[in-house]
């Protein structure tokens, strides 16, 4: 995974990319205006007016953006990139921005660019002192100077390292930007030799521990970007309009009307009369090669009727001379008449000119007088607004007087409240500890009962015991009596029976000696 900090290439050489597989070529992107650098109103505002915003919208609570901020934006976190979601992505590296609750993350993201070629110039924070600035980032066809602040993946402070174009497509190097080779057909490697300076996480330009401005081309290259980028969309915004009067004029129209947003510029009129020369004399160019092309076709038909036989010949040769000459005269009166037809055209042309001439001439000064008054009702519209602010200041001056009153107030009704509830408290207190003495008190007199009757209890209880443990001793040897009787009886009664077995084995045993002695009896 390529790491946070980028690099800038060695010796400023773009690397040849290795051959992508062949894709369909992309179509032609329609000419887009050129993303330059803001202008210098947009950004460099009155630092009393800002502050002013700022401190309406923190005490409004807005979550808009502030562009001013009178402490610097933390470090740069640290953060890993997503891959590319396709090619020709450009990414945009997140960077701190502030509303009226503080400073918070705006992170980055891949995003399509305006148009083919284009690169992203990151905005920064920088310090004009008392505060600090936002400077947003803008899109063109090189990157810009963005403070000298390492966003990582590429934009290394000074440049871009991430990748470059080629063909229509961007390229993307591998080892600064996270790419997935899948997704984006267009990947090469070099590794990028960049050693992060110290403090590498710093946030904001000048200032206090911040970004130092280094000595080089960079810084310069700022103030020459905004000078290309504006000069290229005056002449993208001057091809335009000559566009559209070229159209107009071919569809017959005179010249375009400016928009209402665009004032009339002084040597219009100027401007308007050359055209009209220029036309006119292409005009009567266009009618001397007419002329001098039927003067052409006229000398050719005289040759061949000149060349050609007689039409008829039984005809004397004086009446056919009479008959050729009178067809040269009706051409003749032909080419009369249509040249008298051209020429009252071009008469009429001319004076429909002179017309659109004066028409012109009288919107200019229609727009030239709406314009004065434009600008008259703006400057009055500016002074209206200063005396609002300055109604304002003092409205907020005086609030501000009116809140110091109140606040004094408030301090003071603050105090006695403080004292009165400082008296409650201590009457509380002292109510609490005579209310502690007293439970204190019955609590002592209840464990005084409670250890009585325990005792009272622990003396049953051991009378209770001894009792018990003489009855049970008195049972026990009831038992052990009973049980010697029992044993003692058994114990006879298993010698009666052995006695008796005895008798029975003896008898047994002198039976057969007692029958023989019988017998021989």
């Amino acid at each position: 995974m390529p790491s946070g900090g980028g690099a800038t290439l060695p010796n400023s050489v773009t690397p040849e990319a290795p051959e992508a597989p062949e894709a369909p070529e992309a179509p032609e992107a329609p000419e887009a205006p050129l993303y330059g650098s803001p202008p210098a109103d947009a950004v460099e505002e009155d630092d009393a007016d800002t502050d002013a915003d700022a401190k309406t919208s923190e005490q409004n609570g807005s979550a808009t953006p502030i562009y001013t901020s009178a402490e610097p934006p933390p470090a740069l976190p640290d953060y890993d990139q997503p891959p590319a979601p396709g090619d020709d992505y450009i990414w945009m590296p997140g960077y701190w921005a502030r509303n009226a609750y503080g400073f918070y993350w705006a992170p980055g993201a891949w995003v399509r660019p305006p148009y083919a070629g284009a690169l992203w110039t990151p905005g920064y924070w920088l310090y004009a002192a008392p505060v600090y600035r936002w400077k947003p980032g803008y899109w063109g066809p090189a990157v810009g100077y963005y403070g000298g602040i390492d966003y990582g993946f590429g934009y290394t402070g000074a440049g871009y390292a991430g990748g470059y174009w080629r063909d229509r497509h961007f390229h993307y190097n591998r080892s600064v930007t996270r790419v997935d080779t899948g997704r984006s057909r267009y990947v090469y490697g070099q590794p990028a030799q960049f050693r992060p300076p110290p403090r590498a996480r710093i946030s904001y330009d000048s200032g206090p521990g911040g970004w130092e401005r280094r000595s080089g081309p960079w810084p310069q290259m700022q103030a020459q970007q905004r000078e290309l980028e504006e000069r290229r969309q005056r002449q993208s915004v001057q091809a335009q309009q000559r566009r559209q009067e070229l159209a107009q004029r071919a569809n017959g129209a005179l010249r375009p009307q400016p928009a209402p947003s665009q004032s009339v510029q002084p040597g219009r009129q100027q401007q308007f009369q050359q055209q009209l020369r220029q036309q006119q004399l292409q005009q009567q160019q266009q009618l001397q090669q007419q002329q001098f092309q039927q003067r052409i076709q006229q000398e050719q038909l005289q040759q061949r009727q000149l060349q050609r036989p007689p039409l008829s010949p039984q005809l004397p040769q004086s009446q056919a001379e009479t008959q050729f000459q009178q067809q040269l005269r009706q051409q003749q009166q032909q080419q009369q008449q249509q040249q008298l037809l051209q020429q009252q055209q071009f008469q009429q042309q001319e004076l429909l000119r002179q017309q659109q001439l004066q028409q012109r001439q009288r919107l200019e000064q229609q727009q030239d007088m709406r314009a004065r008054q434009q600008e008259l009702q703006r400057q009055q519209f500016q002074q209206r607004q200063q005396q609002q602010e300055f109604q304002q200041q003092q409205l907020q001056q005086q609030q501000f007087q009116q809140q110091l009153r109140q606040q004094q107030l408030r301090q003071q009704q603050q105090r006695l409240n403080q004292r009165e509830s400082d008296a409650r408290q201590q009457a509380l207190r002292q109510e609490s500890l005579r209310r502690q003495l007293a439970e204190s008190q019955q609590r002592e007199a209840r464990e005084r009962h409670l250890q009585q009757q325990q005792q009272y209890r622990q003396r049953e209880q051991q009378q209770a015991r001894r009792q018990w443990q003489s009855e049970l001793q008195q049972s026990r040897q009831e038992l052990y009596r009973q049980h010697n009787a029992q044993q003692q009886q058994i114990a006879r009664q298993q010698a009666q029976q052995r006695q008796a077995r005895e008798r029975q084995s003896f008898q047994r045993q002198f039976e057969p000696s007692r029958r023989m002695q019988e017998a021989r009896r």
